[in-house]
């Protein structure tokens, strides 16, 4: 624009034509940009599922089968049994891809369910998973073993059903098998009472009959590693390769207490003393013949591999009948153990006991030397008091020690030194006077034995009241040691 005349009369023209100029350009430009969203839109939701798949497209198969695995299993677990196989059907039709990678994987095919499962998707399922785990009900075997592999391709098997209907069930089963599983892997047995107002039907022993007891003795099971037995004990089973072993002996009906064979019980553990995972659960039963049983090595039943340990008490087991599971088992190898305690209408008394059965006053010292992790669950809605000191006395080498106990009144001070090895506190639902104790114990280690407390290395409060002053004391004396979550 320096070059323009400077008459003001001959420049105003110039001007007004160049800004003319410009503005055409930009109105120009504008309808080029606007040409240009509009094409990249229409581009954008043409291609976009093409756009989106490159994300998958880079992912190996390998990865893509970890994918749809996690997504059937997350599934599974808010559906039935039918519906998670639904689900299986629905990732295999996403696209080719999808289809080849779900077929290839066994485990979305492998569950089938007796009760569950028309003729048509068993022999579906039959054809993609070569090594079913099958679900039978005592109610359901006939017509559905026809359509399946042979029971020696089995890899798992789960038997449901009543009492009376267990001889019937195993006997179809040991006719279709020829009694031979090489397959299994996992076994479960799970009878429960049939559904009636005979208070006695709901009292009768947990006692295997003789025959069912033979059918399963005979059974050759070379290479299950799992076994979960609820509400019948055999006599007899042999397993060689088992590793872990799951009892659920209950009485769903409140203020009936089951009545189980301890002499039977004591000689079927005897079966399995290689086992490396023990899990007990006791819901409202009581043990009969318990003076009976003596076992082969003349006190409690070895258990020499053990290493972790779980027990769960519920409802209206007597003291007695903890006692005698505690002493009829040998635990003294397990490097870990969970506790977990909830008695019927939250009754004080009957949690008191069962602890004083499980961690005795007059304990032997040092009574498991192995152990290193321990967890302690009271699900109690009141705090009681109750005497923890055997209970910490009995533990003294844990190094990750997890509390969820409503009454727990924190740590005696003569113990403290007990907890030499701490190295991870967690707890939870615990009142503050438990949460100030324990801190109380962490500062004297900091003060007085700083080479134990150099092994500590985080307190975990979980759902536990504490002020907010002793919040900032203690949070400031472990700092990125304690983790609070409300």
């Amino acid at each position: 624009m320096d070059d323009l005349p400077e008459d003001e009369n001959q420049r105003a023209p110039i001007i007004r034509f160049s800004l003319s100029r410009l503005n055409a350009h930009r109105r120009t430009l504008g309808r080029l940009t606007k040409t240009l969203d509009n094409v990249i839109a229409s581009i954008t939701e043409e291609y976009s599922a093409m756009l989106n798949g490159v994300g998958l497209a880079s992912l190996s198969d390998d990865v893509l089968a970890y994918i749809l695995e996690l997504a059937f299993w997350n599934c599974r677990t808010f559906s039935n049994e039918e519906s998670s196989t639904n689900d299986a059907v629905t990732l295999s039709i996403v696209c080719r891809r999808f289809r080849m990678v779900a077929l290839s994987l066994p485990s979305l095919w492998s569950r089938v369910v007796s009760f569950a499962h028309s003729k048509k998707t068993v022999r579906m399922l039959t054809e993609r998973s070569p090594r079913p785990n099958v679900i039978l009900s005592t109610d359901s075997i006939d017509d559905f073993l026809v359509n399946l592999h042979p029971p020696s391709q089995w890899s798992g098997l789960e038997l449901y059903g009543e009492f009376s209907k267990l001889k019937t069930g195993l006997k179809k089963i040991s006719l279709a098998s020829h009694s031979s599983f090489e397959s299994l892997v996992h076994l479960s047995l799970y009878m429960h009472d049939p559904i009636t107002d005979d208070w006695v039907a709901w009292t009768r022993p947990t006692v295997i009959s003789s025959k069912a007891a033979k059918l399963l003795s005979h059974w050759s099971l070379p290479n299950v590693t799992s076994l979960m037995i609820g509400n019948v004990i055999p006599t007899q089973l042999e397993c060689p390769s088992l590793k872990r072993l799951s009892l659920s002996l209950q009485q769903i009906r409140a203020g009936v207490p089951r009545k189980l064979d301890f002499g039977t019980l004591g000689g079927f553990l005897e079966c399995f003393p290689l086992i490396t995972d023990l899990s007990i659960s006791l819901g409202n039963v009581k043990f009969i013949n318990a003076v009976d049983h003596v076992s082969a090595s003349g006190s409690s039943v070895p258990f020499e591999r053990l290493e972790n340990f779980s027990l769960r008490i519920y409802g209206s087991c007597d003291a007695i009948s903890v006692a005698e599971i505690m002493n009829l088992i040998n635990i003294s190898s397990i490097t870990r153990m969970q506790i977990t305690l909830k008695p019927q209408n939250m009754q004080t008394d009957s949690l008191r006991r069962w602890l004083d059965s499980i961690f005795p006053s007059l304990m032997e010292s040092d009574p498991y030397p192995r152990l290193v992790d321990f967890s302690l669950t009271v699900e109690h809605s009141e705090d009681v008091e109750i005497n923890y000191k055997p209970i910490i006395a009995a533990i003294p080498h844990v190094r990750n020690l997890s509390l969820s106990v409503p009454g727990y009144k924190g740590i005696d001070d003569d113990v403290g030194d007990v907890l030499k090895d701490l190295r991870v506190l967690h707890l939870k639902d615990c009142n503050e006077m438990a949460v100030l104790s324990f801190f109380r114990l962490l500062h004297e280690k900091m003060t007085k034995r700083p080479d134990q407390f150099a092994k500590f290395k985080k307190l975990h409060v979980q759902r536990s009241p504490t002020s907010p002053f002793n919040k900032y004391i203690y949070g400031d004396l472990l700092k990125d040691r304690v983790v609070w979550e409300d």
